[in-house]
């Protein structure tokens, strides 16, 4: 039997739709793209209702989960470079009533999904990628030189982060009032920044795509690129080393209306 992948994008309080999609689609693991909390016009008490659901999904085996910048900012709010909108401390207080050091250190920046896809939050630029990794030609980047570079670099933005600090992993960039020439990987924004890497595929969310709430895909050759962010209106399977981005089915989306976005 295949190993089947559910990813899930950004939630934002609709946790009620991301547990009837998990368990509609039943599938071996579930992974999800970060952002879980804040919502226009939220309040405390329903964020905290999200940390709730979070850690009960955190004590599941076949779990795994990448950090947004609007969760990011709740574990550490001390560094404010990792502030983003809808961060209020109210909403942090009521969130880590519930969340505690071992729940935010389940979370990570980045998965390789059988060594065939990079899932990210917002995705990861070439801008950030050294010149000695790309083949001078193809501008291609191997997997296992790029993992090896990526621990780097996660461990480096760790310490920015204790050292409050910046850190090009969790900084936007120009388009998106940062002051960085591209976002990370919690921030890059896919509709005005995001270029395909030559052999590396990505998945990710972030990018909201009010205009046509549908996913984009982005494509160069050796790599295909998607962005899901939809309100939760699809989500992806994975399996056999490819990406199927699904529809929400019409007997779900009553449950779109949670979380008020």
């Amino acid at each position: 039997m295949n190993k089947t992948t559910l990813i899930i994008p950004d939630i934002h309080l609709r946790y009620a739709l991301a547990g009837e999609i998990i368990k509609h689609e039943g599938c071996d693991e579930v992974i999800f793209l970060g952002d879980f909390f804040d919502q226009f016009h939220d309040t405390p008490a329903e964020n905290r209702k999200q940390a709730m659901w979070l850690k009960a999904e955190m004590k599941k085996p076949n779990r795994r989960f990448i950090w947004g910048n609007h969760d990011i900012h709740y574990r550490n709010s001390t560094n404010r470079q990792l502030i983003s909108s809808g961060y209020e401390s109210a909403k942090d207080e009521a969130i880590n009533q519930i969340m505690d050091a071992g729940d935010w250190a389940k979370f990570v920046y980045y998965i390789w999904l059988d060594g065939n896809w990079l899932l990210t939050h917002g995705g990861l630029h070439p801008y950030h990628i050294p010149l000695i990794l790309k083949d001078p030609k193809t501008g291609s980047v191997e997997p296992l030189l790029l993992t090896k570079w990526l621990d780097t670099e996660v461990k480096a933005a760790e310490r920015a982060i204790i050292m409050n600090e910046g850190h090009w992993i969790f900084q936007a960039g120009y388009c998106r009032g940062g002051n960085k020439p591209k976002g990370g990987l919690t921030w890059l924004d896919f509709n005005d920044e995001f270029e395909p890497i030559a052999g590396v595929n990505q998945l990710v969310g972030h990018t909201n795509q009010f205009h046509t709430w549908l996913p984009k895909e982005k494509s160069k050759v050796g790599s295909i690129n998607y962005c899901i962010d939809t309100n939760n209106k699809f989500y992806a399977v994975h399996c056999n080393g490819k990406i199927d981005v699904r529809e929400i089915p019409e007997h779900l989306t009553r449950w779109q209306t949670t979380g008020k976005k």
